[in-house]
């Protein structure tokens, strides 16, 4: 009923090549070297980024605290504790510093903005008078914050209008 099968293997020209698992130690030191060169150079330019971030952050702080003390002094908007009339928002920079103050016949503190560690800033120390006059100043002002450590600076102009400009 049943039949036998023949079945024959023929292995003929079987090679077995053997391979050293693992990776010499010229191959693990070129690659060691090339990651080292990555991480550094990357890291570089990392923190490269993270000092212009910070400069432009400074800016742009810099522009929306003087937009408010220019909104402020256009509606009239007066504090509290501002007794009398409104004269202005004052504008007094101070190195590592700036205020933002009511002026009446008493000066009232609207807003201190400190800098991070290691920036500064120069400017001219200026008025937004009341109701849309303007300003005191007689023309351009430059402001420049800089991060002296680094030697990295953003230079800016406050024009007559108030206005913070790159």
């Amino acid at each position: 009923m049943f039949k036998k099968l023949n079945h024959s293997l023929q292995i003929t020209n079987l090679k077995f090549q053997i391979r050293d698992q693992g990776y010499t130690l010229i191959e693990v030191l070129i690659v060691l070297v090339i990651s080292t060169v990555l991480f550094f150079g990357g890291f570089g330019a990392y923190r490269e980024f993270t000092r212009r971030q910070l400069l432009n952050g400074v800016y742009k702080e810099l522009q929306v605290n003087l937009s408010l003390a220019r909104e402020l002094s256009i509606s009239g908007e007066k504090p509290t504790a501002c007794s009398g009339v409104l004269i202005g928002y004052s504008v007094v920079f101070a190195g590592s510093s700036y205020t933002v103050s009511a002026t009446c016949p008493n000066s009232v503190l609207v807003r201190t903005i400190n800098l991070p560690s290691g920036l500064t800033i120069t400017a001219t120390n200026f008025m937004y008078k009341v109701l849309g006059q303007g300003t005191n100043l007689a023309g351009d002002a430059a402001v420049v914050v800089s991060f002296p450590a680094v030697g990295r600076t953003v230079n800016a102009t406050i024009t007559k209008e108030g206005i913070l400009q790159k």
